[in-house]
């Protein structure tokens, strides 16, 4: 598992629940799940802090939103590896997306992260993928999208959610 914007946020914020300052929430089901976690949360946040933005595997690079197609994996910032979606970034969500920028002769990078983006395999003259980007927007009732790299198989699943559109996040930050 990969450390995802959402997990940096969950410690961020059970920090502040329970160093008594005010949690800044966008719905009153976030402050429930916080004051639900509360009671674990002294194992909980080491155990997300513990976590890696990326698997580098000999095959593979696994990472939560992407990297940096200018500067390269080992230059990616951690926001960038948490939040990156547009290339150049731009405010909001919607623009070209950082892997239409990312040379194909590069390491096959799988990432999630982005449901507005959609499912997205980009593929070389071979036929072997460079780009793998499994977010099909499963929570907006899409599907649950998975690879099985040894076959080079997508395999996905339908979401139990009704269908809805993601509304515009704003910014791609971290706060």
């Amino acid at each position: 598992m990969v450390l995802g914007n959402h997990d940096y946020r969950l410690a961020d914020r059970l920090r502040q629940l329970l160093s008594g300052a005010a949690v800044p929430t966008r719905s009153p089901g976030t402050l429930q799940t916080l004051e639900a976690l509360a009671p674990c949360a002294d194992a909980l946040i080491p155990w997300l802090e513990s976590l890696t933005l990326w698997i580098d595997e000999p095959d593979f690079l696994l990472v939560h939103a992407g990297i940096n197609p200018e500067k390269g994996f080992h230059d990616t910032t951690t926001e960038e590896f948490l939040v990156i979606r547009t290339w150049p970034p731009v405010e909001g969500i919607v623009g070209p997306r950082w892997h239409d920028a990312y040379d194909p002769s590069g390491k096959l990078i799988i990432f999630g992260h982005d449901a507005p983006g959609g499912l997205v395999i980009k593929r070389r003259e071979d036929g072997s993928p460079y780009v793998i980007g499994l977010d099909s927007g499963c929570i907006y009732g899409g599907q649950l999208s998975g690879y099985v790299l040894e076959e080079d198989r997508l395999v996905q699943v339908e979401s139990s959610h009704p269908r809805s559109v993601r509304p515009d996040a704003g910014p791609s930050t971290l706060s």
